[in-house]
């Protein structure tokens, strides 16, 4: 599955294991994140996006009201490559 975020509002921050391999770990398990194979967080802070795209890499769909209750949009990729946002993230259907 390839997407891609043409225009936000703030910031968009992406994890994955993509490039750099499987470096994010589930704290549940201490083995590699498995519960998405990317997770973009677009929302006003960078920083704050970025660390809630890593974990959103560890928590998968099930994370996603998180991001929400933070003031933030989410968009993961789940194992079997199926794309999956919350009601806000900014994607063309």
């Amino acid at each position: 599955v390839i997407s891609c975020v043409v225009e936000a509002d703030g910031a968009v921050a992406t994890s994955g294991h993509y490039e750099r391999g499987p470096h994010v770990l589930d704290p549940r398990t201490g083995l590699a994140a498995s519960a998405a194979r990317s997770a973009t967080v677009c929302g006003p802070d960078l920083t704050v996006a970025d660390g809630l795209a890593t974990g959103l890499l560890a928590a998968g769909r099930r994370g996603l009201g998180q991001i929400v209750a933070a003031g933030y949009e989410a968009m993961i990729i789940d194992p079997e490559g199926r794309l999956v946002h919350t009601s806000g993230f900014p994607i063309l259907n």
